[in-house]
Formats: structure tokens, sequence, C-alpha cells
């Protein structure tokens, strides 16, 4: 049996499972959380992730035992990995930024930037992606669709496509 397709989780998808309900996206959250746990896929946590699940939980609900509490739950669930940012995603990160916060000006070398662009935390999860062989990078967030050199997948759709 081949092993579980890698899953690389945004912050908003986590966010939805554990302080949002109710609604298609946080029903898609949980869906693929609950697939990560009976080992349909192998979820990967950027450490830039739990970092900023960690700042929203205790941002939304002032509570830092809450906060640590859903860290803890996050990385007991079975099939979970993390994943350090090393040199190679940062460079791939760096790539990532000027593809899709940038535009050429005019002829020249000079690059304007866009208004909406992506987070350094997101580029770096976009770069993590990228560099693991047959990786989704799952997100609520739609400006990830615009990094074209990884795949990208709404928690919702993953979890129909198996």
């Amino acid at each position: 049996m081949p092993d579980p397709r890698p899953v690389i989780i945004d912050t908003n998808v986590v966010i939805d499972a554990f302080v949002r309900s109710g609604d298609v996206r946080s029903r898609g959250s949980i869906e693929l959380l609950r697939r990560i746990e009976k080992g349909d896929f192998t979820g990967i946590f950027p450490t830039p992730v739990l970092v900023e699940v960690y700042y929203v939980v205790l941002d939304v609900t002032k509570d830092p035992d809450r906060a640590r509490k859903t860290l803890k739950k996050l990385l007991a669930l079975p099939h979970i990995k993390v994943q350090a940012v090393e040199m190679e995603h940062a460079m791939i990160a760096v790539e990532v930024i000027r593809e899709s916060n940038y535009f050429r000006l005019g002829r020249g070398d000079k690059l304007g930037r866009r208004t909406e662009g992506l987070s350094m935390v997101d580029s770096l999860i976009l770069a993590i992606g990228r560099t693991i062989p047959g990786a989704v990078v799952c997100s609520n967030e739609s400006r990830f669709s615009q990094v074209r050199s990884v795949r990208t997948m709404r928690p919702q759709e993953l979890v129909k496509e198996v």
C-alpha cells in the first residue's frame, strides 16, 4: 500500500476546524483533520503554522491554556509531521514572493508591488509544499492559487477528491 499523500496544512485550516464551526469551510477543514487521523493523508505542519495557530487562538480566546491545548491536540494526532523551515525553503520562498507579490514595471528590471500579496509565512508554506514530492498545500486562502509552481487545494476539494 502506498504512503498516504502528504498534505501541507495552512493556519486557516486549523483555525476553521478549532475556532469556527458549522459553515462549509469549517466542515471541510474538520473532515480533512479526520482523514489525516484515519491515515488517508499525512498532515504536515510547517513550524511557522504552529506559531500562527497559537497566536490566533490566543488572540481570539484570550486564553493561553486553550492555545497550548489546541497545539497539543494537533501534534498528538496520528499521521502528523512537523516540518522545520530550512535554507532550501527560504530560497524558494523568495521566488514565491517575487512571483506572487511583484510585477515587472516596463521593460527594465524594476518591480512594482501588488496591493494584495502573500505573507512571509504563506510563502514559506508554499515553499515547503514545493519541496515534498506529491504534496498538496491545503488552504482556504484564495491567493495561494496565484503560485503556479505549487499544487494547492481547499480542504473541501481535497476530501472530495479521495
